[in-house]
């Protein structure tokens, strides 16, 4: 049997025109106006724009007027699910909840449930220029798509796809390209933060050129910065690049595993036996070991280490403290006898992502949580740190410039403009 031909676009206009019809206007042949139960309403599965917006602005109006469009549901079972309307029942099931029972019963307009696919498609046109996230945007996109090729299964219809749904959602086929490409192969934890409003779509179309384990370490620098941009993930994927061995690296890698291993079972056939140095913890002799939250196995430096062997010791932290309490509180002394204004010392801890630009001057700024009350002229004491261990790699910052309480940075969080000592 052939396929019935026509066009979708002038089908969807006259339905999306049907969708936004307002009570008492004339109502096409298989729809009917009814009065249902506030109740007997539930929302789409199928909705996905945020129904919470704005909801105060329009109950206080629904109020006032009374609901000026009726909600366009289709029958199930007997109950009526929802296709059009969702914030004005939220609103209308608030009034009823203040105790205002006559908004119980909502003017609704029944639709005929064999043109399910339309109305949803006639529904995302309807709102084609609603303020919406970029999430939002993606999610109509990829449903778009879905509805109009289960459409294509059915009938003959003008036009390619990509076409079809920039006209229907009103975007560019390039930009239709990037959703596809987020929402295929972007994490789940990007993507929840993407959904949230708090990644923007540059760096998340970025991430999502990445592997996932890549995209796991761009969400830990998410969590650990509070923000993210396009250049973070940009940074990020330029180091792995670097990190990737190159041609013929592998090869020699498998040559020296295998001459060591020759050399070990050598070893073991003339009786020797190998005794490499061994770096024992300071962490196991330190008198704070019982309640510090950063001890490990492999610790050569801490400011906080005292030997828990020798009375009255003093770390590190202690001894530049006492070192301040005998100066001015504003002034220190150097060897020489002259007097300085003081410079406080923050000691942190800098990923080795970040480290090797900001050691060459390649980074002259700071992302950090302001918990420190960091000041112009203190100095930055940064420790190199990887896979969760410090490296011993150190370099020391002047604060030059301190940005904070800027629209765009997170809560709590400040630049710091940097220079060397």
């Amino acid at each position: 049997m052939a396929k019935e031909n026509f066009n979708l676009m002038d089908l969807l206009n006259q339905r999306s025109k049907e969708t936004a019809e307002k009570k008492g206007e004339k109502v096409s042949e298989d729809a009917e106006n009814i009065i249902v139960d506030i109740y007997d309403l539930f929302p789409s599965k199928a909705n996905f724009y945020d129904t919470n917006k704005e909801i105060e602005e329009l109950k206080q109006s629904i109020e006032l007027v009374g609901l000026l469009q009726p909600l366009l549901v289709q029958k199930e079972g007997e109950k009526y699910r929802i296709i059009s309307g969702h914030r004005r029942r939220i609103a209308m099931l608030a009034l009823v909840k203040e105790g205002k029972e006559r908004f119980r019963k909502v003017p609704c307009v029944k639709k005929d449930s064999k043109n399910a696919i339309m109305d949803r498609l006639a529904l995302i046109m309807a709102n084609r220029y609603r303020d919406k996230t970029d999430w939002e945007k993606m999610t109509e996109v990829i449903q778009t798509e879905e509805l109009v090729l289960k459409l294509r299964e059915e009938y003959e219809i003008k036009g390619k796809t990509r076409e079809l749904i920039s006209e229907i959602v009103k975007s560019a086929p390039a930009q239709i390209g990037r959703y596809k490409t987020i929402y295929k192969n972007l994490c789940s934890d990007l993507m929840e933060e993407f959904k949230n409003d708090n990644i923007g779509i540059s760096a998340v179309y970025e991430a999502a050129g990445m592997p996932e384990e890549s995209q796991k370490r761009v969400f830990e620098l998410y969590k650990e910065n509070g923000t993210l941009s396009i250049n973070d993930v940009i940074t990020m994927k330029e180091k792995e690049e670097e990190a990737k061995p190159i041609p013929g690296q592998i090869e020699l890698e498998e040559f020296i595993e295998n001459e060591a291993q020759d050399i070990e079972e050598k070893g073991e056939q003339r009786g020797f036996e190998a005794n490499p140095e061994k770096i024992i913890s300071k962490c196991f002799s330190c008198a704070n070991w019982e309640q510090c939250s950063e001890k490990g196995e492999a610790v050569d430096y801490c400011m906080d280490y005292k030997n828990k062997n020798i009375s009255e010791a003093m770390s590190e932290r202690e001894l530049q403290e006492a070192h301040f309490m005998n100066q001015p509180e504003t002034q220190t002394v150097d060897p020489a006898g002259e007097i300085h204004d003081r410079k406080i010392e923050h000691d942190i801890k800098i990923s080795s992502l970040f480290f090797v630009d900001s050691r060459d001057g390649i980074k002259p700024f700071e992302l950090r949580k302001n918990d420190r009350n960091y000041k112009t002229g203190d100095i930055l004491k940064m420790r190199e740190y990887r896979d969760g261990v410090m490296t011993g790699n150190v370099i020391k910052k002047e604060i030059t410039y301190v940005l904070e309480d800027f629209e765009g940075l997170k809560q709590g969080y400040c630049i710091l403009g940097v220079k060397d000592v």
